[in-house]
């Protein structure tokens, strides 16, 4: 019996990559992630690394060093992590436990000026626990991801009238909504970002400036400044804004004025002098579970 020459078989399988996965790809910067890596080794040691390059040109970064499970796949919202800038289940540790990257310049704070454009931030997935030199890493796999302040459709005014400097920020739709006076610390000028976030969440929210770099000594703003900046501003001309139904609520919405840091101070000096009580009763705060109470 006559044999025939046996012939190679290719093999028509391919090779399974890993595969990160990430929801929303865009949206606003509280949204939770969903990251989830695939496709790789069961108990798999792999590290998954964020970076974002900030308005004034400065690197931040987070990583956490993770274990696949049998299947070859990590779960950020379930799984933990074992080291790195963050430890443990956290969903958001790539976001919240971001950092200078090791030979930045010193007093880096992380903020956003322009809330009319995102935070974007690199997400990668690398083999084994790294801990530095990702930028002569090359990763198993990468995403870019968009995370904003100013949800669409909110409506964004600048607001220069009788002194009050500030911006006004409204949600979509014909209203009425609750409404806040959002007033930075310390650090003076005028900071969008917590207003921004708070109209998209449905709050009318007004950024208001009531420090001005180098002018902390000679403001001479008072009650009067905060009152006019929620009562007196011109609506817009081109906007239709909802009438008050009742009482003396201020015209675009029913609003609170929330003061951090203390309960209640008299005080009838400048704005220096209030910021320097601040300053002093900082050692009264008291916290239990990171809160203040």
């Amino acid at each position: 019996m006559k044999m025939l020459p046996a012939k190679r078989l290719l093999s028509t399988v391919v090779p399974a990559y890993p595969l990160l996965s990430i929801k929303p790809t865009r949206g606003l910067v509280d949204e939770k992630l969903q990251i989830v890596v695939r496709n790789l080794r069961p108990k798999q040691d792999v590290t998954l690394h964020s970076v974002h390059q900030s308005e004034d040109k400065d690197f931040w970064e987070a990583f956490g060093h993770y274990v696949s499970d049998g299947n070859g796949t990590v779960t950020v919202a379930k799984d933990a992590s074992l080291s790195g800038t963050y430890v443990g289940v956290e969903a958001m540790g790539l976001m919240w436990s971001l950092r200078p990257v090791p030979g930045s310049r010193a007093g880096l704070r992380f903020r956003k000026k322009d809330v009319l454009s995102p935070l974007v931030f690199h997400i990668s997935v690398h083999d084994g626990h790294v801990s530095q030199g990702f930028t002569q890493l090359t990763p198993l796999e990468s995403l870019v991801i968009e995370r904003w302040y100013m949800a669409p459709g909110v409506r964004r005014f600048d607001i220069r009238e009788r002194g009050v400097r500030g911006t006004l920020f409204i949600p979509p739709g014909p209203g009425p909504f609750p409404g806040l006076l959002d007033m930075w610390g310390g650090d003076g000028g005028l900071v969008e970002y917590p207003a921004a976030l708070l109209v998209s969440h449905g709050f009318v929210s007004m950024a208001l400036e009531y420090l001005t770099p180098g002018e902390l000594k000679k403001l001479k703003a008072d009650v009067n400044y905060f009152e006019y900046s929620c009562s007196g501003v011109d609506r817009p001309s081109h906007m239709q804004m909802p009438k008050r139904t009742h009482g003396k609520n201020l015209w675009p919405f029913y609003s609170n004025i929330c003061i951090m840091q203390l309960h209640r101070q008299n005080c009838s000096g400048t704005l220096f002098v209030w910021m320097s009580i601040c300053v002093e009763k900082t050692s009264q705060i008291i916290l239990e579970e990171k809160i203040v109470v």
